[in-house]
């Protein structure tokens, strides 16, 4: 077995997320064991919290939280099944994420930090407490994101793990006798559901569903297909 494994689960922004990619995803990390799993932010999507044009007739704000809240607290619990007793779990925090505490901010700031708090609280898990916070873990920083990518390495000059833009792969840039890599862990939505038709164009997207991975042989994106 690896000395170093860890899975990365991109971009999942349940309730409007792809169950086929998250039941595979499950299942490799049932048959590899990874030592670390890391959710890179955006675990929720808030489509009812967001400042674009948007129809609160897909599912009101209530039945949203709701519905995310079980999808991601199965999700976990899953998770630690599979993985076993001695994962590490942890939950980053994406602009997605966000959502809930801007408006707050926006329109009662005085309940600023007394509202959404729990949604990303999970047994057995350790949650950053912003879309800032980094996670640093053997010298790699794993982030959200917010860069185009490839530029995420570009600026901390660590190997950096991030998601945000969907694009699932990896780039590695040379400097001072080091290779550093950026991998991007691509997202786990579902294309079709209409929070997530935000895309230019309807049919062809860069968006790629799968799975990051790094183990002793290196950085992967595992592509899931569909």
């Amino acid at each position: 077995m690896s000395r170093l494994s860890v899975a990365i689960l991109g971009d999942l922004h349940a309730p409007f997320h792809c169950r086929k990619s998250v039941y595979k995803v499950i299942s490799i990390i049932r048959k590899e064991k990874p030592k670390i799993v890391i959710q890179i932010g955006d675990l929720l999507d808030l489509y009812a919290f967001s400042k674009f044009p948007k129809s609160l007739n897909v599912m009101g704000p209530a039945q949203e939280v709701k519905q995310g809240r079980k999808v991601t607290e199965d999700l976990w619990k899953e998770i630690r099944q599979a993985a076993g007793r001695q994962v590490e779990c942890f939950q980053l925090l994406g602009n997605h994420d966000e959502r809930l505490a801007k408006r707050i901010q926006e329109s009662l700031p005085e309940v600023e930090g007394m509202a959404g708090t729990g949604l990303w609280s999970f047994p057995g898990v350790q949650t950053m407490e912003a879309e800032r916070d980094e996670l640093i873990i053997d010298g790699v920083v794993y982030m959200h994101g917010y860069r185009k990518f490839g530029d995420h390495v570009k600026y901390n000059l660590m190997s950096t793990v991030c998601g945000h833009s969907h694009q699932g792969g990896v780039v590695y840039l040379p400097i001072k006798g080091k290779t550093l890599f950026e991998l991007n862990a691509g997202y786990l939505g579902d294309p079709k559901a209409t929070a997530m038709t935000y895309t230019k164009q309807s049919k062809i997207s860069r968006w790629t569903k799968g799975v990051g991975w790094i183990d002793d042989y290196g950085p992967r994106f595992i592509p899931l297909g569909g």
